[in-house]
């Protein structure tokens, strides 16, 4: 049976200018991913019947407004997993000991205020290592889902951190292994030994779903934001994927009407697309799939 799993990363937007080198993300009150993506977030996918994995970067949980706004959340059913204390970009060129207080951090305040057990992860900018799976399965974890096997994607991103470099832009974003674009497309069981294949044993990967033989990427930059022939094609090809994926960010439900900063504008191009057609689009995907196909990323079975 063909399964569908939606995963939201709610990285703050802080994130977003170390991506683009435009600076200093200077901020007044609670985060617009707090404050306006999570309520658009709830009804959108309430309204569907579905309930989403949250990956939660775990210093924005030290404000009590998001722990109320997570906790509502979680109260409706949403799951909540780890996606590192702080967000570093440079995550996967820690040491172990480092990844390990980054994980343990973000678990523990989740645990202690939103009062849930946590068993998924994932890493920043979808760079893994066996470090970190090895980290993962010390801890218990059950699922990681940081693969993200798409050529298009990683080719794309070096030659965009590359532009930046060359102008000048600061940006903080790395490429990971040249073997994640090439990693197995279907969830599978990994190991420190075998992070981008079927190792038989550890704890369940689950890629992020890519089409065709570039893997264009079921993310929802690609998904919502970029030109109609992206999401048709993705729409047209998720007919023969029987584990789908669609991985989503805070950002993917703004617009350009709740960004003033024009630094951001400019870097980031699918903000300008009107929410209401980013969300259409959505819906067209996910409405390729009926109610029983629709799984949590716990949920996922091997």
């Amino acid at each position: 049976m063909r399964t569908l799993s939606v995963s939201i990363d709610l990285d703050p937007l802080y994130c977003y200018y170390d991506i683009h080198g435009i600076g200093e993300y200077r901020r007044s009150g609670l985060d617009p991913i707090y404050t306006i993506s999570i309520e658009r977030i709830r009804k959108f996918f309430d309204d569907m019947g579905i309930r989403p994995t949250l990956f939660v970067v775990g210093e924005q949980l030290q404000n009590d407004e998001v722990v109320d706004i997570l906790k509502s959340a979680v109260d409706n059913g949403y799951e909540i997993a780890n996606h590192t204390y702080s967000h570093r970009y440079d995550f996967s060129l820690l040491t172990e000991e480092e990844i390990e207080e980054e994980v343990v951090k973000c678990k523990g305040i989740i645990s202690d205020r939103l009062a849930v057990d946590v068993c998924g992860f994932r890493a920043p900018g979808y760079n893994i290592n066996s470090r970190i799976i090895k980290t993962l399965i010390s801890l218990g974890y059950k699922y990681d889902s940081s693969i993200l096997p798409s050529p298009f994607y990683y080719f794309a991103k070096a030659g965009i951190i590359l532009m930046y470099r060359i102008i000048g832009r600061g940006t903080r974003s790395i490429c990971g292994s040249v073997r994640m674009p090439f990693a197995k497309r279907e969830p599978y069981f990994t190991d420190e030994k075998s992070i981008y294949k079927d190792g038989g044993k550890g704890i369940v990967e689950a890629p992020i779903s890519v089409a065709g033989i570039f893997g264009f990427p079921y993310v929802g930059t690609f998904i919502m934001g970029y030109k109609d022939w992206a999401h048709n094609y993705l729409v047209r090809k998720s007919g023969g994927i029987s584990y789908l994926q669609i991985e989503l960010h805070g950002i993917d439900f703004l617009d350009s009407r709740d960004i003033q900063d024009q630094r951001l504008l400019e870097s980031q191009f699918d903000i300008s697309v009107p929410l209401d057609k980013k969300l259409d689009r959505l819906k067209s995907l996910i409405d390729r799939f009926k109610p029983d196909q629709i799984k949590r990323l716990s949920d996922i079975d091997l």
